[in-house]
């Protein structure tokens, strides 16, 4: 009487391409980011979009920091002003 072990892998359209950090300090958007990092990962999307707003630049800057130090991440960038520009930082996997 063998037991299967099923995992459910959330759908795609379950997760969020896009998280909004606007206003917030780092250690505020340090949780979502990382399980929004997490959850677009384990389903799978090529790429996510971080919505950090322009202000200071800290936000952004910090947010960045904690990307190159996710072994997961292949890249991340700024996409051109009409996406967002300085304002926004599409992750690639």
């Amino acid at each position: 009487n063998e037991k299967s072990v099923r995992r459910t892998i959330p759908k795609t359209d379950s997760v969020p391409s896009e998280l909004k950090l606007l206003g917030l300090t780092f250690d505020e958007a340090l949780p979502p980011l990382q399980k929004f990092i997490d959850d677009g990962y384990s389903v799978g999307m090529p790429f996510l979009r971080i919505v950090h707003g322009k202000g200071t630049g800290a936000l952004r800057s910090k947010i960045r920091g904690y990307l190159k130090s996710t072994p997961k991440i292949k890249e991340f960038y700024s996409p051109p002003p009409e996406a967002g520009g300085d304002g926004v930082t599409i992750v690639i996997f």
